[in-house]
């Protein structure tokens, strides 16, 4: 997950599964349908939608810190912001770091599969 400093950034990772890479969804108190996304070991840190950046953030709750999920099928969703509405979480390429908030046509890489922790082998 890469979480660092306040206005962290994240990546993805494709091998194994370390606790520090699973996240959580809880709604929101004040907006239907939104959720933040919580690192599950580091409960202060949030995926955040900051001025169309894609970070992590530990700070107080903002409402760009806000997602919901569009089902595509099979499982996947596209999740987008709450706040920019057009945003969407986007994986543009093959490295850990290429993630990012996208706005445009709707394409395969911005599909994200949610799976129940219980499902998810963790190791470390």
């Amino acid at each position: 997950s890469g979480i660092n400093a306040e206005y962290g950034d994240v990546g993805t990772y494709d091998k194994k599964i370390y606790a520090d890479q699973v996240w959580r969804l809880e709604p929101s108190a004040k907006k239907p349908w939104c959720y933040y996304i919580v690192n599950d070991y580091h409960p202060t840190y949030r995926l955040a939608d900051s001025k169309h950046k894609f970070i992590v953030y530990n700070g107080p709750r903002y409402d760009d810190q806000l997602f919901r999920f569009s089902p595509v099928g099979d499982g996947y969703y596209y999740i987008y912001s709450c706040y920019y509405k057009k945003d969407r979480i986007a994986k543009y390429g093959a490295g850990n770091g290429q993630v990012t908030m996208y706005s445009g046509p709707r394409y395969e890489d911005q599909k994200w599969k949610l799976v129940p922790k219980s499902d998810v082998q963790i190791v470390g």
